[in-house]
C-alpha cells in the first residue's frame, strides 16, 4: 500500500510579509487511515514559470497520528512570484517528484504540491485551494507527469493505489522484457510497448493516470526505439468513468500534451450501468495490444454485476481477437476476491497473476492479466 502528503488547505493568494498556515496530512489512499508512525515532512518553493527551486528544502515537522490535526506556519518564498509549495519526505530536491521507475517507489510517503499562489494583497486570503498535484519521473527523456488531484471527499478524484501500482508496473516493464515471463506476459509487452497499433480502453480511470502512463511510454517508443523500425507508433486511448469524473481526466491530459504530442488520451464517460455509448464503441473491438486497462475498480462489490456486464460487451466487440484485460487489485476485503470467479463464468475470462507492487508495505497492489479465448 502506498500513503500520501496532503494539504489541508492551503490560500491561492497570500501576503508576501506573512507566514501561510496549513495541516499537513499522511495517509492512506482513501484518506481514512493516517500513517501509524512518524514522517518528516521537509517543504521548499519552487517558481510556476522556470519550476526552479526558490528556497532550499527545509524541515517542517515530524509528523504523527497524535498531532495530526496542528496548524504549522510556513515562511513565504523569498521573491513575491507566482510559485507552489512542496511538502516531501526528505530534503533532496529531486523528492518532490516521485520515479516509477524505481522498485522502491512508494516506500516514503508520496510528496505533494500546491496549485499556485500568488502574493500581494491579502483581501482574497479566506480563500482555501480546492486540489493539489503530484508529479512523476517516467523516464529521462521526458517532461515530468503531473497528476492533479481534487482536496474534496470525491473518490474518484483522486489517486488510488492500484492505479498507482499499475502505472509504476508498467513504467518497470517498459526498461525491457522479462525472459522468464510467460507466454501471455510476454505477449503483452510486444503489444504494448512495441505493435504498430495499439487500442486501449481504461474502466474507471478517476485522475487518468494509467492511460496518461501508457500514451507517455507509447510516445518515447514511437519517437526513439528501433524496435519499432522507424515507424511511428499508432495510439489511442480512451480513459473512461462516470461524467463527474471528465473535467479532471481532461485537465489531466491537457496539462500532460507535451508527453504525447501526436496521440493523447482521449476522456470518455462510461457508467457500468447503462449502455456502451457510440462513442465507445465506435472502431470496433479494441486492438489486441491492449484491449481493457482496469485499476482500482473492484472497492465495491456491489458493482459486480454492472462491471462485469459491461466488460463482457468490450471482450466480445471484435470476438475473433479477444482483448487482453490486466488488473491492478489491492484487497479491501476478501469478499471482493468473488470477482474472478464471476468473471471466469460469466464472460469465459480467467485471469493469472504477474506481478506486484508493494509500496510501503502492507497489502500490495497485484497485477493480473487473462484473455478470453478467441471463438
Amino acid at each position: 500500500m502506498f500513503y500520501y502528503l496532503s494539504f489541508l488547505r492551503p490560500p491561492p493568494h497570500a501576503s508576501p510579509h506573512a507566514p501561510i498556515t496549513l495541516t499537513p496530512q499522511v495517509s492512506n489512499d482513501l484518506r481514512t487511515e493516517s500513517f501509524p508512525g512518524a514522517a518528516d515532512i521537509f517543504f521548499h518553493w519552487r517558481d510556476i514559470a522556470s519550476d526552479a527551486l526558490l528556497t532550499p528544502p527545509a524541515k517542517l515537522t515530524t509528523w504523527r497520528a497524535t498531532t495530526a490535526y496542528k496548524p504549522l506556519a510556513v515562511p513565504p518564498p523569498p521573491r513575491a512570484v507566482p510559485c507552489v509549495l512542496v511538502l516531501a519526505p526528505t530534503p533532496a530536491p529531486s523528492a518532490d517528484a516521485v520515479d516509477l521507475r524505481s522498485s522502491d517507489c512508494g516506500r516514503l510517503p508520496l510528496p505533494v504540491r500546491s496549485l499556485p499562489i500568488t502574493f500581494g494583497s491579502t483581501k482574497q486570503q479566506n480563500r482555501k485551494q480546492e486540489a493539489i498535484e503530484r508529479v512523476f519521473v517516467l523516464s529521462s527523456k521526458q517532461p515530468l507527469l503531473r497528476i492533479r488531484e481534487r482536496t474534496s471527499f470525491d473518490l474518484d478524484k483522486k489517486l488510488w493505489d492500484s492505479g498507482l501500482g499499475l502505472a509504476a508496473w508498467l513504467v518497470q516493464q517498459f526498461a525491457g522484457r522479462d525472459p522468464a515471463a510467460g507466454v501471455l506476459q510476454a505477449t503483452l509487452w510486444d503489444t504494448l510497448y512495441c505493435a504498430r497499433r495499439c487500442r486501449a480502453i481504461e474502466l474507471g480511470a478517476g485522475t487518468g493516470m494509467v492511460s496518461l502512463v501508457l500514451a507517455a511510454l507509447r510516445s518515447v517508443r514511437s519517437d526513439a526505439d528501433v524496435d519499432t523500425g522507424g515507424l511511428e507508433l499508432q495510439t489511442e486511448i480512451l480513459s473512461t468513468d462516470l461524467p463527474s469524473s471528465l473535467e479532471l481526466m481532461e485537465h489531466n491530459i491537457a496539462a500532460n500534451r507535451a508527453l504525447f504530442a501526436r496521440s493523447p488520451p482521449v476522456a470518455r464517460a462510461l457508467n457500468w450501468e447503462e449502455e456502451i455509448p457510440v462513442d465507445v464503441r465506435d472502431g470496433g473491438g479494441f486492438d489486441v495490444v491492449m484491449r481493457v486497462c482496469m485499476a482500482d475498480v473492484t472497492y465495491n462489490t456491489a458493482s459486480f454485476p454492472a462491471l462485469v456486464s459491461t466488460l463482457s460487451v468490450l471482450l466480445m466487440l471484435d470476438p475473433t481477437a479477444p482483448p487482453l484485460v490486466l488488473l491492478a487489485y489491492k484487497e479491501r476485503d476478501s469478499a471482493e476476491r468473488d470477482l474472478w470467479d464471476i468473471l471466469r463464468i460469466e464472460a469465459g475470462l480467467a485471469l493469472e497473476k504477474v506481478g506486484s507492487c508493494a509500496g510501503a508495505g502492507g497489502q500490495e497492489v497485484e497485477i493480473w492479466l487473462g484473455r478470453r479465448p478467441a471463438e
